[in-house]
């Protein structure tokens, strides 16, 4: 019996899923940011607004760490973009240069340079390490900016949750008739 498509293709997915899984696994255990592991990292940011009783004190307390997480992720953030652009600075001023050194020596050797993207693909492959590089920046920017969103919607929570205490706090004044 043959398989359809529709099996071919569900046994080619299950099998990118699998890679996929893998590679989320080795992700979160042993790529590095600013030398913490992902995990590290989740664990490093985490507030735990689930499992507290999110009480006026409590929410005063976790809106305070909010803060303070949020200042560090800012300035990691800040930290991940300035060295992306220097990357991305570094990588353009050697592809140039490499550029223009191939283009010399096949005219000096060939008399006329080859294509336009052969050459392009000449001076990119004498620097993969630095595209590589630019990569990983880009990877820490967007890494920072979003645990930056995290600690935006974690704080609204928690603020939403202030709001519902004051909410509270002045139903129940109102109720006992001290109308603050």
């Amino acid at each position: 019996m043959t398989e359809s498509k529709a099996d071919k293709l569900f046994d080619q997915l299950a099998s990118g899923k699998e890679i996929h899984d893998s590679f989320g696994k080795l992700l979160k255990e042993r790529f590095t940011i600013n030398d913490k592991t992902m995990d590290a990292w989740r664990e490093y940011f985490y507030v735990d607004t689930i499992s507290v009783d999110l009480n006026p004190e409590t929410c005063r307390k976790l809106s305070g760490q909010i803060a303070d997480l949020f200042q560090e992720a800012t300035f990691l953030k800040a930290a991940a973009n300035a060295k992306l652009l220097m990357l991305e600075k570094s990588n353009d001023t050697t592809y140039r240069a490499r550029y223009a050194a191939i283009v010399e020596e096949w005219r000096q050797e060939h008399g006329k340079p080859p294509a336009a993207a052969t050459l392009d693909t000449l001076a990119k492959f004498e620097q993969d390490d630095v595209y590589s590089a630019v990569a990983m920046a880009k990877v820490a920017k967007g890494f920072w900016s979003d645990i930056l969103s995290g600690l935006h919607e974690t704080r609204k929570a928690v603020e939403n949750n202030i709001f519902n205490n004051n909410v509270e706090l002045k139903m129940e004044a109102t109720y006992r008739g001290d109308n603050e």
